[in-house]
């Protein structure tokens, strides 16, 4: 009954992490006018020109705290080692997503913030992109190819929304997590 309920927690903790996120940039940015996905980083939510940029900074410990939750679920539900060594990278993608937190985007020196935030990204990235490969091992092809779509299609996104902000390249591995952990929750 007990392993039950900390399964089924563990499941939707990754649901939880995306709301954390949304709701802490949503607040946030209520808190900050001037904040535009189409003109910033996110993380100029956290640094200190900000209102409360706790709010935002704190969301994101708490987003790789949730993560690290759903890791270790994705850890449980591998049918093999690939998918293992995938829900392991994004072990190690949360706790740098919290390192965010930490870190804001003015914290000096100021490469330790572009670090852990280039980081948390790319390995989470991996992650995804290892477990797709790991479905299509496990002959379970219909989620790997959609892993790997969205994994193929995302170098380009991300080129294209680069033209514009750093936002909207978060926007869009943030969009790339969801998708991944709606999958591994309900399919």
């Amino acid at each position: 009954m007990f392993i039950e309920i900390v399964a089924r927690l563990l499941k939707y903790s990754g649901l939880l992490a995306i709301a954390t996120f949304a709701s802490s940039v949503i607040v946030s940015a209520t808190f900050n006018p001037w904040f535009s996905v189409f003109d910033n980083a996110f993380s100029d939510l956290g640094g200190s020109t900000a209102n409360m940029p706790f709010i935002f900074n704190y969301g994101l410990i708490f987003f790789g705290l949730f993560m690290l939750l759903f890791s270790f679920y994705a850890i449980t539900i591998s049918s093999n080692k690939v998918e293992t060594v995938s829900g392991s990278f994004m072990t190690v993608a949360s706790f740098y997503f919290m390192l965010i937190g930490v870190f804001p985007y003015d914290f000096n020196p100021h490469w330790i913030h572009i670090f852990v935030a280039l980081s948390s990204f790319l390995i989470a990235y991996l992650s995804v992109i290892v477990w797709g490969v790991g479905s299509l091992l496990a002959g379970k092809k219909r989620l790997g190819l959609i892993i790997l779509l969205i994994s193929i299609i995302s170098p380009f996104a991300i080129g294209f929304l680069s033209l514009y902000s750093a936002a909207l390249v978060e926007s869009y591995g943030i969009l790339v997590l969801a998708v991944w952990i709606i999958l591994l929750t309900f399919f």
